[in-house]
């Protein structure tokens, strides 16, 4: 068994992690405008509105685990 910390493993994927961010900030921007045209009081604003917060969240922990990478790369 090896002594691999969880970061270390998930470092691999460091280059999987930045495409991931990229969706994310460009979904962010998409629903954002689209945010525009759509009334809100209809459910298609609702969606909208969790689909932002989801796209923000898988933003900040992939931004975070990138960081946390480039962390490590540089000791």
């Amino acid at each position: 068994m090896t002594d691999e910390g969880f970061l270390d493993v998930v470092c691999v994927y460091r280059t999987q992690f930045r495409v991931l961010a990229m969706i994310a900030v460009l979904s962010i921007i998409l629903l954002a405008v689209s945010l525009r045209y759509v009334s809100p009081s209809s459910g298609t604003y609702v969606v909208a509105v969790v689909q932002l917060v989801t796209f923000g969240g898988v933003l900040c922990v992939t931004s975070w685990l990138i960081l946390r990478c480039a962390r490590i790369e540089n000791q």
